[in-house]
């Protein structure tokens, strides 16, 4: 039997920057978080799926895009820790 998979919209303008979280995000938490598809329309999101994550990690994942994000928009060259 398949594990039940969870699904989760993120909004964010930066698909790219959200590919590159993701999957930095997965290899230091361990955790399964998959990028299924990006929807452009009003308002840009994400749909992500995953298994094995609790609401702190989703939150987690959700700090980490928007530090980054706001790093790049701001030209930030050396952000700010995801440990903090």
């Amino acid at each position: 039997m398949e594990p039940d998979k969870k699904k989760i919209r993120i909004f964010t303008n930066k698909e790219y920057l959200l590919k590159e979280v993701i999957s930095d995000y997965n290899s230091i938490n361990k955790t399964d978080f998959i990028f299924v598809k990006y929807i452009h329309g009003e308002v840009n999101f994400a749909i992500i799926e995953f298994v094995n994550a609790d609401l702190n990690q989703i939150f987690e994942l959700g700090r980490m895009l928007g530090g980054t994000t706001e790093a790049v928009e701001k030209n930030i060259s050396n952000p700010p820790s995801i440990f903090m």
